[in-house]
């Protein structure tokens, strides 16, 4: 809106009143902030579209409430195993599963418990994990490319690095704990100490880093992808489908004689805070794409 001021000058000896106009300082840049604000908007506008329209549904999320949840049910796990005073309830079921698997044949705890059922889940992620990785890359179906998702994919595969790893070898995380803890298995299939399962790290870490962070990524980025595969919106944000990965690895590696029930538990809980944590940064960094401009504030061209 524009001022008027008033003013005197003085003209051979006359006085005369004239106006001045006062403009306001336009801002800085003020067609790429429009630009920006508008391809927000725009996506904002047809990714709510889609969620009317049943396409696309908000999923179930990670959360500091799952984060604190991992952290105390490692900690009191921990604490019953390991603490001097404490009541050792879980000795019991750890003692069960051990002679369960004393009860399997040898060939039968190797090839079905210790391999098929414990490494089904982490190669079912694993896959996961790759195909949502080349989606992400490509970023195909979008109008321009954006490098925040391709950030918090580099930081899931630095979390997965940390704490998941393979069903071959440790990651840094879970071999520390190990060393740190020295429980020894229930049966000396393996060299390495037993404390917290590695195997069950990592198929929760992958199925759920999968399910409540690279899936939803991965729509949000192309929304095509509920279209052609209606399956990955059914599969987004499921505690069905992680649960069922954590028993049935867990449910190997004790049958397998690999690891005591405690064991498995302590893992879950442990990379269940880690994946909680990751979907916390991941919604940080994607939330800084966010512009807000006042709705009464005018850009003058």
């Amino acid at each position: 809106m524009m001022k008027r001021q008033l003013t005197r000058t003085h003209c051979n000896g006359n006085v005369k009143t004239s106006q001045k106009p006062v403009l306001r300082r336009a801002p800085e840049f003020p067609k790429i902030r429009k630009y920006l604000t508008r391809e927000i908007e725009d996506e904002r506008s047809s990714t709510s579209d889609l969620v009317e329209e049943g396409v696309l549904q908000q999923s179930p999320k990670l959360s500091w409430k799952t984060a604190l949840m991992g952290m105390l049910g490692f900690s009191s796990v921990s604490y019953d195993v390991f603490g001097a005073q404490s009541l050792h309830l879980l000795q019991p079921v750890d003692d069960w599963g051990h002679a369960m698997a004393q009860s399997f044949d040898p060939s039968v705890r190797e090839w079905l418990w210790r391999i098929l059922v414990s490494d089904t889940s982490i190669a079912a992620g694993t896959a996961g994990w790759l195909a949502m990785t080349v989606l992400l890359i490509t970023q195909q179906g979008t109008r321009t490319w954006d490098p925040k998702p391709i950030f918090v994919l580099l930081l899931s595969w630095a979390f997965n690095c940390s704490v998941a790893g393979t069903a071959v070898k440790d990651p840094w995380v879970i071999a520390f704990l190990k060393e740190s803890f020295h429980r020894l298995r229930p049966s000396p299939v393996l060299s390495s100490f037993s404390y917290p399962s590695g195997h069950t790290s990592a198929a929760t870490f992958l199925v759920a880093s999968l399910l409540f962070i690279l899936i939803p990524l991965a729509l949000r980025q192309r929304p095509d992808l509920a279209q052609r595969f209606s399956f990955l919106e059914a599969l987004q944000g499921s505690w069905a489908l992680l649960g069922t990965a954590w028993v049935m690895t867990a449910v190997g590696r004790v049958f397998g004689d690999a690891h005591w029930v405690s064991d498995t538990i302590a893992g879950g809980f442990l990379t269940l805070g880690a994946a909680s944590l990751l979907s916390m940064c991941s919604e940080f960094v994607l939330g800084l794409s966010k512009i807000s401009v006042p709705e009464n504030e005018k850009v003058i061209r």
